[in-house]
């Protein structure tokens, strides 16, 4: 990434840490960051939505605001149906994209495996979707 940002004209150096990334985004002193997220652990848009992309959110390290997203976060916090959940998600990552609020420069090549006997797992290209209450160990 460094020798094509060069290629346009832009200084690089490449600053790296044996520190947590988290540590090192939220000191500021950074004009580019590479960040990455596995969501997983949720199984749900809500907490990556928010926590990167709200105003107040804890990983909002590009200081990212929209007063549009910040309220389709709020309907997406209060809101039980998962079709409207799925609908408001894709809302707020467009509306991202349209504000140029993060730019994706990659994404995560995911593989699954799993022992005989788990069922219901589907494997999906986004994570979010692979842990659901449909998972079973027969």
């Amino acid at each position: 990434m460094a020798s094509q940002l060069e290629q346009l004209g832009i200084e690089t150096e490449i600053i790296t840490s044996a520190d947590d990334v988290r540590t090192v985004l939220a000191a500021d002193e950074f004009d580019i960051g590479v960040y990455s997220r596995v969501a997983a652990a949720t199984g749900d848009p809500y907490d990556m939505l928010a926590s990167c992309y709200g105003t107040d959110g804890y990983a909002n390290y590009g200081h990212y605001t929209s007063g549009q997203v910040d309220e389709m976060l709020s309907q997406l916090a209060a809101e039980f149906q998962t079709a409207r959940r799925n609908e408001l998600a894709v809302q707020i990552q467009q509306q991202v994209i349209n504000d140029t609020g993060a730019i994706h420069i990659g994404h995560l090549n995911n593989q699954v495996l799993f022992r005989a006997g788990v069922t219901g797992l589907t494997a999906h290209p986004a994570d979010f979707y692979q842990l659901t209450n449909q998972i079973d160990l027969e």
